[in-house]
């Protein structure tokens, strides 16, 4: 039986927009609770990398990669200058970021679904979070720049579903001081629209999108060149630990034991097992955000800790926009406002092709990366 909204007809629009906002209020004053109680968590939890780490940071003389991670650092220090510690000034923005990130998911969501959905949905993250964040994990280690990472990542696919180019640009200027992980932004453009832009139109966006994030890391590291690496000084420095290949090291800690397996799968919130058995339920542009984790993950296991689960931060979010609108066209069977700018384009016959063909390729990767330093032993 279709629902039906009953509405007293004496009360008019605008007496509807008085009650509103206090119910907007509540709402936005229950996402800076949750953003709080968010970083509180993480401050008590996650410590620091060192004793010297923060100041490292707010120096910029941390070393490469932590070095070229400079946006927290930058925003911390007229908090500084006002009087505030630096692990105060980094505390306010891990709670400003966590509230962005949840605000960015209740846009995103209300693009899609109507408002006490896109609230339920939004507010639903705050669980995926516990367990990649706040579990003991062999590297429990607060950085400053990885909530601030999936709340870009989350304001990024808005503007995307939005068609605002523009402030996606702008984004990504910020997202690349931020983290390297911004690259994701033009590959999410291209996985939502490949299929629905004129071909020069689509490869001038995209690269647009990939000449601002490469803009940004590269002034970023030719600014603070002599931040050595921090695992060793010799290049590729983060793909080998300890004398070894770090793609071995990670193989043979989810080998270690029948549990590590499950502990990578709860890592990411459980969100790709949710993704697979929902994946009728999710539009198919959205499906196509599963190679692009996918891709991110192949490349975390060779520069990675998989062990360290606050590395699937991004990956949570990419994963959590299809799997919250399928849990939602699951129960109510669709009625969402899911819609992309542009239409079918000569390639959109072949997605499903393309999509396959996409995961075949990582997989190949991974595999070929295996083979090409199981030849090549470090000495």
């Amino acid at each position: 039986m279709k629902n039906e909204r009953f509405e007293d007809p004496a009360v008019g629009p605008s007496a509807r927009r008085r009650f509103r906002l206090p119910e907007e209020a509540g709402f936005h004053a229950l996402l800076a609770v949750a953003a709080t109680c968010y970083a509180a968590l993480r401050f008590t939890f996650n410590p620091p990398f060192d004793a010297t780490f923060f100041q490292k940071i707010y120096d910029f003389i941390a070393p490469v990669p932590f070095g070229k991670r400079v946006l927290i650092a930058w925003l911390a220090r007229p908090l500084v200058a006002g009087g505030l510690s630096i692990s105060g000034a980094y505390q306010f923005w891990e709670a400003c970021s966590a509230f962005a990130l949840l605000l960015g998911l209740h846009r995103l969501f209300g693009q899609m679904v109507e408002k006490p959905w896109a609230r339920l949905l939004s507010v639903g993250f705050v669980f995926v979070l516990p367990p990649i964040f706040l579990l003991r994990t062999p590297f429990p280690y607060l950085f400053p720049w990885d909530t601030p990472a999936m709340a870009f990542i989350a304001w990024a696919l808005h503007f995307l579903l939005q068609g605002a180019w523009g402030r996606a640009l702008v984004l990504t200027l910020f997202a690349a001081a931020n983290r390297e992980s911004a690259l994701l932004i033009p590959l999410l453009f291209g996985a939502l629209y490949v299929d629905r832009l004129p071909l020069p139109k689509l490869v001038g966006i995209g690269l647009g999108l990939a000449a601002a994030y490469l803009a940004v890391a590269g002034l970023v590291s030719l600014t603070l060149a002599d931040n050595l690496p921090y695992y060793s000084a010799s290049p590729f420095a983060s793909f080998h630990k300890h004398g070894q290949w770090r793609i071995f090291i990670n193989l043979d800690w989810l080998t270690a034991n029948w549990r590590n397996g499950w502990v990578l799968l709860a890592s990411m919130g459980g969100l790709p097992l949710a993704f697979l058995a929902l994946v009728r339920q999710i539009p198919p542009p959205l499906r196509r955000f599963a190679p692009i984790a996918f891709f991110y993950f192949a490349q975390l296991v060779f520069i990675g800790n998989l062990d360290e689960a606050r590395i699937y931060g991004e990956i949570a979010v990419i994963l959590y926009v299809p799997v919250a609108l399928g849990c939602r066209r699951h129960v109510v069977g669709g009625g969402d406002r899911f819609r992309l700018p542009g239409a079918d384009n000569f390639l959109h016959p072949y997605m499903p092709i393309l999509e396959a063909a996409a995961a075949a390729a990582i997989a190949a990767f991974l595999v070929f990366g295996y083979c090409v330093l199981k030849a090549k032993p470090l000495v």
